[in-house]
């Protein structure tokens, strides 16, 4: 499926940053979470499929900034981890 796109961005974070933001935003179990991320592509596996990878595990501004350089490059930064 990856072939039907020019670029691919991963923009993921830390497993504990992963869980407390479902926690937060669904007011899910612990459960729920393992159930969900189970049935998840592992992240290792998913950033060697992307192109890009953004780190977010800062404040919502701090992405911002790290999607707007990304965009000001003209997504032209390959196989680069924007952190």
């Amino acid at each position: 499926m990856q072939n039907q796109f020019d670029r691919i961005i991963l923009v993921q974070c830390t497993l504990e940053n992963q869980r407390q933001r479902m926690k937060e935003r669904n007011h899910w179990t612990d459960l729920e979470i393992d159930q969900r991320l189970k049935n998840q592509i592992p992240l290792k596996d998913k950033a060697s499929l992307a192109d890009i990878v953004i780190e977010n595990d800062g404040s919502l501004a701090d992405l911002k900034s790290k999607i707007k350089e990304l965009i000001d490059n003209g997504f032209t930064i390959q196989k680069k981890i924007l952190d």
